[in-house]
């Protein structure tokens, strides 16, 4: 299994080459390099009902290291539009993994949104967005029509398991160290696990934040104490947990070292 074993290695050295992937770091302009992934529009069933989703852009990767730093570096990070009444910017957790390719995470959900409200304002600045468009974390059903499509598999490649294609703890009893990384890897490293839409790491190495109260996912208010939905399991996930109709929920204050999130493009209201 030393195949298996090398490809935290593999992402590395990528980096420390300089990973030049498209949708992975940032561009010759500081802002974050984002390769979206157009999601055609049509129905998700969950929650005991179905929705028709229009058609949208959502990001092929979570949200990198490198393209979270340049938010916490910038003059205007902490600027109050991005943040929320009664809480201001916190002070940022690093990544248990620093690498500028794997996923940021011990980033909580009002960080998250706050990045988006920040990007939003930057690449509409720069043409990269239309006025009538923003930066936003998916919905759920957003989400698992982007991982899924609707055709209700099981996995973002289709309905059985296939060994090597996500980074998650593949074991089904106990946990041999040969089938459980125990630790992200560099974004877009399983590309055989890659959804319809072509959305990578939608299965394994982070749980992505979703714009959604978990009690209620119709309901996409923003406050600060709502639970909020998360989706896709994580590097230390099982085969069952990364699958793609499992959620779980956590406080939108919380940050963990296996929780990231991925962005998407919406119609302003």
């Amino acid at each position: 299994m030393d195949w298996y074993r090398r490809r935290p290695a593999l992402g590395d050295l990528l980096a420390v080459l300089g990973d030049r992937r498209a949708g992975v770091g940032v561009g010759a302009d500081g802002l974050p390099d984002i390769l979206w992934r157009e999601v055609s529009g049509g129905e998700v069933s969950q929650f005991g009902r179905t929705r028709s989703l229009a058609g949208f852009r959502i990001a092929c990767y979570p949200i990198t290291n490198s393209q979270y730093q340049v938010f916490r570096d910038a003059e205007d990070d902490a600027e109050p539009a991005w943040w929320f009444e009664n809480y201001g910017a916190p002070a940022p957790i690093d990544s248990d993994y620093t690498q500028p390719n794997r996923p940021r995470t011990r980033v909580c959900w009002l960080e998250a949104l706050a990045y988006c409200r920040w990007l939003t304002s930057h690449l509409r600045a720069a043409g990269g967005l239309a006025q009538d468009e923003q930066i936003t974390l998916p919905t759920e059903d957003q989400w698992l029509l982007a991982a899924a499509g609707s055709d209700g598999r099981r996995y973002p490649w289709g309905n059985d398991w296939e060994t090597g294609i996500a980074n998650c703890n593949e074991a089904e009893d106990a946990m041999p160290l040969a089938l459980n990384l125990r630790q992200t890897t560099a974004v877009g490293l399983y590309p055989r696990g890659d959804s319809p839409a072509g959305l990578a790491d939608c299965a394994g190495n982070v749980y992505e934040w979703c714009l959604n109260k978990y009690d209620d996912p119709d309901d996409t208010g923003i406050d600060t104490a709502s639970l909020r939905g998360l989706r896709g399991g994580g590097w230390g996930s099982g085969r069952g947990g990364v699958a793609v109709s499992v959620r779980l929920r956590a406080d939108p204050h919380s940050g963990s070292g296996n929780v990231g999130f991925r962005v998407c493009v919406a119609r302003s209201p």
